[in-house]
């Protein structure tokens, strides 16, 4: 399997995405606190891996990611357990008037 730093793209051979599509800030959105003055970020950092592969001419994409367990594998040691130790994500609390996180939990 191919890897590299933080945002490696996919490739041709099997790559190693960190984070990978449930990776970072994205489905879970964001939360903010007028009072406050703070948005709470719960960031994933899963890691998924796939390849590119070749579609067909005349396809939409000219190539589409793919993996022996699917489109969007994820990147587990077993069925049963995570290939990365804990913490998993974050929790941060990002003070918008200032742009610094006041606190980062792990859950």
């Amino acid at each position: 399997m191919r890897g590299g730093s933080i945002f490696t793209p996919y490739n041709l051979d099997l790559t190693l995405v960190v984070p990978g599509t449930l990776g970072g800030g994205n489905w879970s959105g964001a939360s903010f606190d007028p009072n406050s003055g703070y948005l709470f970020v719960n960031a994933n950092e899963l890691g998924a891996i796939g390849a590119l592969e070749p579609q067909p001419d005349g396809s939409p994409e000219k190539y589409r990611r793919n993996s022996k367990q699917g489109e969007y594998a994820r990147f587990w040691m077993t069925m049963n357990g995570h290939a990365r130790k804990p913490p998993w994500g974050t929790l941060s609390a990002i003070n918008v008037k200032h742009g610094r996180d006041r606190l980062a939990c792990f859950r």
